[in-house]
């Protein structure tokens, strides 16, 4: 069912009552949207219950932070739900940009633990980054579209429980 190739998916590990959901890319697949698959780790949820979700950023270097949005609306209200559901956001090494603001995003509205080891990008740096295409050069640019806090001076991220990423994940 789930393959390296795809950017998130979500399995229900019932020996522990934890939905997993990894979320490698801020970006829609072409065979299926962030917003539809967040529908479709709502209804696992509510069809199997669970006490905890934990979204899996480790690996995720950014895109499009918002696209994970309709998935944070949903937690925020499924958490309230029963405070005493967990919601948790694993970061590590690899954890860019989006990736860092999705983190910080399910923290705050969805009351997130942030779990893991120190991301590869501190708070304060440059994001939502977008191409654009120089015809005469024939190549295209990236830029940046906002920042987060002072980008001079970037704070590392909070890690509420700390846990080393180990190569099965």
């Amino acid at each position: 069912r789930v393959t390296r190739a795809e950017s998130y998916w979500h399995q229900y590990l019932a020996d522990h009552r934890v939905m997993y959901a990894r979320y490698d890319r801020c970006a829609d697949m072409p065979t299926k949207s962030v917003s539809a698959w967040a529908r479709e780790v709502m209804k696992d949820v509510d069809t199997h219950s669970p006490r905890a979700i934990a979204i899996d950023l480790r690996r995720n270097a950014g895109g499009n932070s918002g696209l994970l949005h309709p998935l944070i609306d949903r937690l925020r209200a499924w958490k309230r739900q029963d405070t005493s559901r967990r919601v948790y956001a694993i970061v590590g090494p690899m954890t860019f940009s989006s990736g860092v603001t999705n983190a910080l995003d399910l923290r705050a509205y969805a009351g997130a633990i942030i779990v893991g080891e120190e991301p590869g990008q501190a708070i304060g740096n440059f994001g939502e980054v977008r191409k654009l295409r120089l015809p005469n050069a024939g190549f295209d640019v990236s830029y940046a579209t906002t920042t987060r806090d002072d980008p001079r001076k970037p704070t590392p991220i909070p890690i509420e429980l700390a846990a080393p990423m180990d190569s099965a994940a």
